[in-house]
C-alpha cells in the first residue's frame, strides 16, 4: 500500500493528534518521502490518515476527481490489482 500511495501522490499523517487537518510538514508528509521504517511506525499508531491535496482553482471539478481517487482506494483495499 505504501508504494501505491506514494506513486499516486497521497499524503500520510505523521502527527500524533488525529484532529489536525492542515498540510504542514508536521502533520502530513508526501507518502513518497516516508521511509519503510517510518511507514511501519505509522502503522503502529492508534489511527492512520491519508489525504490528497486539491487546488482551489480545481474546485469545480472536485467530484469527478474525488470519485476516481476514492475508487482507486477501494480497489486497493479490496485487493484489486486493476487500480
Amino acid at each position: 500500500m505504501h508504494e501505491r500511495l506514494a506513486s499516486a501522490g497521497w499524503y500520510v499523517c505523521v502527527n500524533d493528534d488525529p484532529w489536525q487537518h492542515h498540510f504542514g510538514e508536521d502533520n502530513y508528509r508526501a507518502a513518497n518521502s516516508i521511509t519503510q521504517t517510518q511507514w511501519e511506525d505509522l502503522l503502529r499508531k492508534p489511527f492512520f490518515k491519508i489525504a490528497k491535496q486539491c487546488k482551489l482553482t480545481d474546485w469545480e471539478n472536485i467530484m469527478p476527481v474525488a470519485a476516481v481517487e476514492y475508487a482507486s482506494l477501494l480497489g486497493w483495499l479490496g485487493g484489486s490489482s486493476d487500480s
